[in-house]
């Protein structure tokens, strides 16, 4: 009876710990989480006379004036046409990488 009774109180201590230790990981995992969505990721770009070219796996692209509105935008490619815009204008560029990935940079067109 008192080796049932130990076998029975050791099964529970270590059912406890895993159950914290399981519950602790999860709230790691969120915490990192919440971390990684707050990070901005920074995309290389490279311009040419006509476009822009963002360095990556990219789902959307999309160039706004200072006023927020949309002068060129692209799906499922790594350029963008800069030939409309004004030299000397800064622009934003949002992007969306593949994995959803999203981030905003500014973009001035020098050529």
């Amino acid at each position: 009876m008192k080796t049932c009774s130990l076998i029975s109180i050791l099964v529970l201590s270590v059912t406890l710990v895993l159950f914290v230790s399981c519950n602790l990981s999860k709230k790691d995992l969120q915490l990192a989480n919440q971390d990684t969505e707050h990070e901005t990721k920074k995309f290389a770009t490279y311009e040419t006379e006509t476009y822009l070219i963002v360095y990556g796996e990219i789902q959307h692209l999309e160039l706004k004036d200072k006023q927020g509105n949309i002068v060129a935008s692209e799906n499922m490619q790594q350029l963008i046409s800069t030939k409309e815009l004004q030299k000397g204008e800064t622009y934003k560029l949002h992007i969306t990488a593949k994995d959803g990935t999203k981030a905003e940079q500014s973009f001035t067109k020098t050529f």
